[in-house]
């Protein structure tokens, strides 16, 4: 797998000079165009192919496919683009490439590439994570009180900023799930809540990356995901972080369920 992983992280850094390579003013940043971020996924495609032939590819484009639900390796691929913190002006780096190779519903490698900070975030199911070669952990702050939160930027998530100002230490609105859980992994934030849906290629990387890190990451009601399902869509947002701290915020979200 080391050899599958070295192969996946020089595609993904040449995806990241693509999907770069055409920018176009938006607001107070730059945005990749459409036509960069198709591009981009060209590209990981013709690489990723060689590394593994016969697996199935999900995608955006390719998410309505059924042809990947009978591969028992699927690879799980987006340019995922936070456009609204351009807008904003938030100062998080966007977009990101988020790669993951799944077996039998299990994420087995993950890689989210920042390739404006040249963050390469990549994790081995029981191989730990890493961050530019470097092993990376989530914190290990367990007391919500002591805890700084990154929210999602949705309606809902924006409520429960409002909601639960007093519960967190500091509270940081955050788009881009994929780049946050990365985040999250690295020790970086001490958790991540999202409320509204996500699609599998936002998070799958992501998942991999947290757990590894000696992190959890659960849906509603301390559900898990398996991926490639008919339905790639994951209800009702996310919670991730060490494990105590993930389950003390799942208990105080119910009430604002």
């Amino acid at each position: 797998m080391r050899a599958i992983l070295d192969a996946v992280i020089q595609a993904v850094q040449i995806a990241g000079k693509v999907l770069c390579g055409e920018p176009r003013v938006l607001g107070m940043g730059v945005l990749p165009s459409t036509s960069a971020r198709a591009d981009a996924l060209t590209c990981l495609r013709e690489s990723l192919h060689p590394i593994h032939p016969g697996c199935g590819w999900l995608t955006w484009q390719t998410a309505n496919t059924a042809e990947r639900l009978h591969c028992d390796h699927v690879w799980i691929v987006a340019p995922v683009i936070g456009s609204d913190a351009f807008v904003q002006g938030t100062p998080e780096p966007v977009p990101v490439l988020s790669v993951a190779l799944v077996r039998h519903g299990n994420p087995i490698l993950g890689a989210v590439h920042n390739p404006a900070t040249a963050e390469m975030f990549v994790a081995l199911r029981h191989g730990g994570a890493f961050l530019n070669g470097r092993r990376i952990f989530c914190t290990e702050i367990t007391e919500t009180r002591c805890a700084v939160a990154r929210i999602g930027r949705s309606r809902n998530g924006m409520g429960i900023c409002h909601r639960m100002r007093t519960v967190f230490r500091d509270i940081r609105p955050a788009r881009n799930t994929a780049y946050q859980l990365a985040l999250v992994a690295a020790g970086r934030s001490d958790l991540y809540v999202c409320r509204q849906d996500r699609n599998e290629w936002d998070v799958c990387a992501g998942d991999l990356l947290v757990r590894e890190a000696g992190g959890d990451l659960q849906f509603p009601g301390g559900r898990t995901r398996t991926y490639n399902q008919p339905d790639i869509v994951l209800h009702g947002g996310l919670v991730a972080g060490n494990e105590i701290l993930v389950t003390r915020v799942l208990e105080q979200l119910k009430p604002l369920a």
